[in-house]
């Protein structure tokens, strides 16, 4: 049966219910003025170390591959990210690699705009007709919107409607 060996903080520990039972399971606490908590889960080959101070010790069977902190976690992240958007000419390939997965569950900007662009377009295009037809309607509308969904404001020309608590406010400035 393939496990995975996974070290990290006591968090892991409210994770004991999942394991199956054939799991070999220890939790070490050390403690002299800091604490540094390591709980293994014992797999096949990989074992994740971390530790309070946010350090992580990737070991493959047995022996370390890289140390590897949060703050360089986040230097290589920030640094593909810098590279996406062509602030920096050339990105940290361990960081990209990590944009690259996350871009297979996570939608990204541009594409978040394409999906969107059309139905903005078809949205103005209503609103326009809206109030070309009833002004006085869509308005209300758009304040029966603004009580039902709890926003703060909304805009009919140039008075500004607010939700205070279930009461509407129009304020036109003069």
């Amino acid at each position: 049966m393939n496990k995975l060996l996974v070290a990290g903080s006591l968090f892991f520990i409210f994770l004991i219910p999942l394991v199956s039972a054939d799991a070999n399971i220890t939790t070490t606490l050390i403690t002299n003025g800091t604490i540094n908590a390591n709980q293994w889960f014992y797999a096949d080959e990989i074992n994740i170390n971390t530790n309070a101070t946010g350090e992580v010790n990737l070991l493959l069977n047995g022996k370390p591959i890289k140390k590897l902190t949060m703050n360089k976690l986040i230097r290589y992240v920030t640094s593909a990210i810098d590279y996406m958007f062509g602030l920096i000419p050339r990105g940290n390939y361990w960081g990209l690699q990590l944009i690259e997965q996350l871009m297979r569950i996570f939608v990204t900007k541009d594409e978040l705009s394409q999906i969107l662009y059309p139905y903005e377009v078809r949205i103005s295009a209503l609103e326009s007709a809206l109030e070309k037809i009833n002004q006085q309607a869509y308005c209300q509308g758009k304040i029966d919107t603004m009580l039902e969904m709890n926003l703060s404001w909304v805009k009919c020309g140039n008075t500004t409607y607010y939700n205070m608590d279930g009461k509407v406010i129009g304020i036109t400035p003069s």
